[in-house]
């Protein structure tokens, strides 16, 4: 008897934690910003640089280099997104981006909304300079997430 409650024990333990993880599973690509979103010509995205926000920390002397890389320093982005013409507020906005034939690179940040205008601001830390493909979802209340996609040069 004493096995069997051992057993019902952990079945439910192992149901429970299950459950959690497939809850979370869900909600990770929210996360993410990795969510599947259908394009909408409606919106409109204009990101540019604003800002470093600060230096970048030294990463310990690896054996046979000459000097001591540095990790890169995250920047500011501020993202204003428009919906036919008019700003968006009160939305959540994630920028990620992929660096061009090197798609295991990649960088995501999410939008803090600034006072008026549709303006979101992200931090992002882009490992090297170049043609990055860049994506902004925009998942406003009660509307379905939407993503429009272009290119962002980085230097």
């Amino acid at each position: 008897m004493r096995r069997i409650w051992r057993l019902a024990v952990l079945v439910v333990a192992t149901t429970v934690a299950f459950g959690a993880a497939v809850i979370r599973f869900e909600s990770a690509a929210e996360d993410g910003c990795a969510q599947r979103a259908a394009s909408d010509p409606a919106y409109e995205v204009r990101v540019r640089r604003a800002a470093p926000v600060g230096r970048a920390p030294a990463m310990p002397d690896m054996p046979g280099m000459a000097e001591t890389p540095t990790a890169a320093a995250a920047t500011t982005y501020r993202v204003r997104v428009l919906h036919g013409g008019l700003p968006v507020r009160g939305a959540r906005v994630c920028l990620s981006a992929y660096m061009r034939g090197m798609s295991a690179m990649a960088v995501v940040g999410h939008g803090r909304e600034r006072s008026g205008g549709g303006i979101y601001e992200v931090d992002l830390a882009f490992p090297m300079d170049g043609e990055w493909s860049a994506r902004v979802v925009v998942a406003e209340p009660r509307r379905a997430p939407v993503a429009v996609t272009f290119a962002l040069a980085v230097d």
